[in-house]
């Protein structure tokens, strides 16, 4: 019932199928045996070595960015738009447990080289916007190593507390099966999209209309309020609803995104999320050598050396915030299928 609502998927032809040259070139990525998602990459120039990647909310297709993709190319970044399973060129159908599987391969593509003209290794900022935000969030919490940035875009954070899915519940007599339902992003590691968020380290900007009604601005304020990033901004546009911020607020939205892509452009994530680390240098020797993950960022007070929330294997150590100069990282990137 909530795919429904949720996925009202849209066809589209590629018209730049294959290009490995040119302003836009589309392409697909594979996903799963047999199914693929299609893309378009806006590339502002050969060898670009920052991109934004982007999710699209659930009645767009990746071609629709065309009128956006110059406030990119103005800080220097190209612009990879990529639909879900069932729209535009993909293939398979839509599903909301396939966007994080989804997601984590079309980024593994994109690092690795495979959308020609971007530059293997680029540093990535997460776009997502409406329902895209569910991909972005997760990409800037598990895969910290390689995400730069985060921009969370009308997002929602919650499908079963959005009106339009309470609503269609209560008209159906299922209130209850949905106060039940389990955040079916919750994959891999166990956490719903506002756990995920705790976790970012990377710049992130959230946009918001108050007047959404779709996605209500306290999605918004609760991402950002959720964001472990100690760097992180939160614009909210008065007038503007869930899909009118850039007809009212163009210029507003613009340059809050061109502050964050500088800001992704500089950051350099030495400790990140999901990195396996080693203590040293403390000050008492017996906690010297001890491994564990890096949970998160650790708030810390102005001025003060920054931390990090480790996970150790010792059992007996739990979680611990622990300065970043007394952490040898191990392991930069480890992926947790």
């Amino acid at each position: 019932m909530v795919q429904q609502v949720i996925f009202p998927s849209r066809q589209a032809s590629a018209e730049f199928p294959g290009a490995t040259s040119g302003p836009k070139r589309d392409g697909a990525v594979d996903v799963a045996p047999g199914v693929a998602v299609g893309f378009r990459a806006y590339v502002p120039r050969e060898g670009c070595d920052r991109v934004a990647l982007h999710f699209h909310g659930n009645a767009e297709v990746c071609g629709e960015a065309d009128d956006i993709a110059p406030v990119f190319h103005a800080a220097g970044f190209a612009l990879v738009s990529v639909d879900y399973r069932g729209y535009g060129w993909s293939t398979g159908s839509p599903g909301v447990t396939h966007l994080c599987g989804d997601a984590d391969a079309v980024l593994d593509f994109l690092v690795k080289g495979g959308v020609p003209g971007i530059a293997e290794g680029c540093k990535v900022v997460a776009w997502g916007r409406s329902i895209g935000a569910l991909s972005a969030v997760h990409l800037a919490a598990s895969r910290a190593a390689s995400v730069h940035g985060l921009v969370v875009d009308s997002g929602l954070m919650s499908i079963a507390s959005l009106p339009m899915v309470k609503q269609l519940a209560a008209t159906m007599g299922a209130g209850e099966m949905l106060g039940g339902l389990k955040d079916p992003t919750a994959a891999p590691f166990g956490a719903t999209t506002l756990r995920k968020a705790q976790t970012v380290g990377c710049p992130s900007l959230v946009l918001h209309g108050d007047r959404d009604e779709i996605a209500p601005a306290s999605q918004g304020l609760g991402c950002f309020n959720a964001l472990g990033a100690p760097d992180k901004v939160h614009e909210r546009f008065a007038a503007a609803g869930h899909n009118d911020v850039l007809a009212t607020e163009l210029a507003r939205w613009s340059a809050a995104v061109a502050a964050l892509l500088a800001k992704a452009a500089a950051f350099e994530n030495s400790h990140p999320a999901r990195a396996a680390v080693e203590t040293h240098a403390l000050s008492a020797e017996k906690f010297n050598g001890k491994k564990g993950v890096i949970v998160a960022p650790a708030k810390v007070d102005a001025g003060a050396p920054p931390r990090a929330r480790v996970q150790f294997e010792d059992a007996a150590m739990g979680e611990k915030a622990i300065k970043l100069a007394n952490l040898a990282v191990v392991d930069r990137a480890p992926y947790l299928a």
